[in-house]
């Protein structure tokens, strides 16, 4: 397994871990976070319940009060009227009229009025005939009203109870007469009064909250349990408490405080109700049924938002993880290639470029890397080359034949810096003469060994007009100044003239880039020669680089200046021995005459040859 799919599988595997824990985390805080804001919600319901319960206990009664100084206004108007009437000479039947269209067309239950012997005349009830008594045994409920007439009261506001006629309950209200002592009751049917205890009471404000459906039911209990109002659905008991919610409310009432639990499909909130000045007495409870269906549905809506989410960060986690992997790893494997390039010898910085441009750590890691390469690869270079350097420089010492030597040189220089061309000049009376010229890409070669002289001109080191030193031509310009010259591009160089480099390339299709010019030194540092190489060239994708500075490069050139420098001391030294041994000869022969001519047979013999040429001559 690569490490590649290792790391992307470790993040994944952590990415789906977190991406889990975290969506479980996330969907309990939110049903906690939904349940406590229902509890929230039904705390604050019953709470307001509890209020209301506490402040409705005591309403009926100030309501009745207030309906009674109601009524106190009604019956003043009333005995006001009737005084006003009498004197404007209505009869009673006309008056008693106008009672029965009063009650028939407001609220207002009965009008009993009264002359000063307490005998109701005026009233809203044809055929009825009654007269208030001060016995308060035979009359319970009327007889309190006889003080009218006494003069003891003005005002008489009873509560709503029994009346003596029949068995309904009234409230009356009466006051003493404007013209003269009399009763002017006026009353309220209870009915009407429990009609408006219904419409502000409890138990309709519990129907409401239960009508808009967000709540299952209300129950309202005494400080016995036993339930005073309830309003709820169906299925739930509206009389007794089960047996877990009487534990609760027992609870709530014993020590005072609000407390909420789940029961199976309910939310379940209870408050406690409070009496008294300082609300420390516990009169009973409110209990609020709230539905988990909404909890449910929030919940599945909660889930099924956060598993979207999830599986969108997991997709684009995923995706993160694998870029990220692959940024991780792409830099491990682009080095591990790169230290099998090493390994091979074939480690080039482009391919670690993509890595050794990068600000982050791996990017230090990857020029390190790229340093330590390029330096093993140098020596690991040196090393092969020198190897193969010895040799060559041993074999250019023993070589004994002039042009073989020089074509050696080319030859070796090329193979090392894998150079399409080579050419070798030599230095004799201020001139480059050109000794060999190879091209492997164009297939010539010329001078050395092959038999075919080179029939370029040689190129002078100053020019023959001015006689100022040729720095035109590169070659020349390295045996002036004795330095090699490294040219990328000949055609975008500048200082030198490649007129005629171009007019070859133009000749023959080729194109000459690089070039690589090295002065050759004889003795004593003098320049005797020049190497010059061009086109070196990737050994992988063949395409002409730059000619690279290379210690073993120089260390080959100083063989074959020292192996030249040699051939030329020994080519010397061989003409020296040949001169000398002519001389040796010539004078050993001329001893060798000397002594014959000394010798006595020499001069007889050349007596004799004195005496025949005398002879000859006296003939003649």
């Amino acid at each position: 397994m690569s490490l590649r799919t290792r790391t992307l599988l470790m993040i994944t595997f952590l990415l789906v871990g977190t991406v889990l824990v975290i969506s479980a985390l996330f969907a309990w805080n939110s049903r906690q976070a939904i349940l406590a804001q229902q509890e929230q919600d039904g705390l604050l319901i019953a709470r307001l319940l509890a209020r209301t319960a506490s402040i409705v206990d005591g309403f009926p009664q100030e309501m009745e009060d207030a309906i009674g100084e109601q009524m106190v206004v009604q019956a003043t108007i009333a005995a006001h009227l009737v005084a006003i009437a009498e004197q404007a000479g209505l009869t009673p039947e006309e008056i008693n009229a106008h009672l029965v269209e009063i009650t028939e067309t407001t609220a207002l239950s009965e009008f009993w009025i009264t002359d000063s012997t307490g005998a109701a005349y005026l009233h809203n009830l044809p055929g009825v005939d009654f007269t208030f008594s001060p016995d308060p045994q035979e009359q319970p409920q009327a007889s309190i009203f006889w003080l009218l007439l006494t003069g003891e009261r003005s005002v008489i506001i009873q509560d709503a109870r029994q009346r003596e006629i029949d068995v309904e309950i009234f409230k009356y209200v009466g006051v003493s007469g404007i013209d003269g002592p009399r009763i002017v009751q006026v009353g309220y049917n209870a009915a009407i009064l429990e009609e408006l205890r219904q419409r502000v009471g409890l138990q309709r404000l519990v129907e409401g909250l239960i009508s808009a459906g967000d709540i299952n039911a209300i129950r309202v209990v005494d400080n016995q349990t036993s339930t005073l109002v309830f309003s709820g659905l169906p299925e739930i008991d509206p009389e007794a408490l089960s047996a877990v919610d009487r534990r609760q409310v027992e609870q709530v009432l014993y020590d005072g405080q609000e407390t909420a639990y789940l029961d199976n499909d309910l939310l379940k909130v209870v408050v406690p109700v409070r009496a008294g000045s300082r609300g420390t007495i516990m009169v009973g409870a409110v209990m609020v049924y709230l539905p988990t269906d909404r909890l449910r549905t929030a919940m599945t809506d909660q889930l099924v938002s956060t598993a979207v989410v999830a599986a969108f960060v997991l997709i684009g986690g995923v995706l993160a993880s694998s870029w990220l992997s692959r940024r991780v790893s792409d830099p491990v494997m682009k080095v591990t290639a790169a230290a099998t390039a090493v390994e091979n010898g074939k480690y080039k910085t482009s391919l670690l470029h993509a890595i050794t441009g990068r600000s982050d750590e791996l990017g230090r890691l990857g020029r390190v890397f790229d340093r330590m390469a390029l330096e093993v690869s140098a020596r690991d270079r040196r090393l092969k080359l020198l190897r193969r350097v010895i040799p060559v420089g041993v074999g250019l010492s023993t070589e004994q034949d002039f042009n073989r030597l020089l074509e050696a040189i080319v030859i070796e220089s090329q193979a090392l810096t894998n150079a399409d061309g080579g050419t070798i000049y030599f230095l004799e009376k201020q001139q480059l003469k050109w000794m060999i010229v190879r091209n492997e890409k164009l297939g010539f070669a010329m001078g050395g060994t092959t038999g075919k002289p080179v029939q370029f001109a040689p190129l002078p080191l100053k020019d023959p007009e001015t006689g100022e030193p040729n720095h035109g031509n590169v070659a020349t310009h390295a045996a002036l100044v004795n330095q090699p010259v490294n040219i990328q591009d000949a055609y975008q160089a500048k200082g030198f003239d490649f007129s005629g480099t171009r007019a070859f390339d133009a000749r023959t299709g080729y194109r000459s880039k690089s070039f690589l010019t090295i002065p050759l030194e004889g003795e004593e540092k003098q320049v005797i020669g020049v190497l010059q190489l061009i086109n070196a060239r990737d050994p992988e994708t063949d395409e002409v680089i730059a000619f690279a500075s290379d210690e073993v490069f120089e260390t080959l050139m100083l063989l074959a200046s020292t192996a030249l420098v040699a051939y030329l001391r020994l080519d010397k030294l061989r003409k020296e021995i040949e001169k000398l041994n002519i001389q040796i000869d010539e004078a050993k022969m001329t001893r060798q005459v000397s002594e014959i001519t000394e010798t006595e047979y020499f001069r007889t013999l050349k007596g004799k040859v004195q005496q025949m040429r005398s002879k000859q001559k006296k003939k003649e």
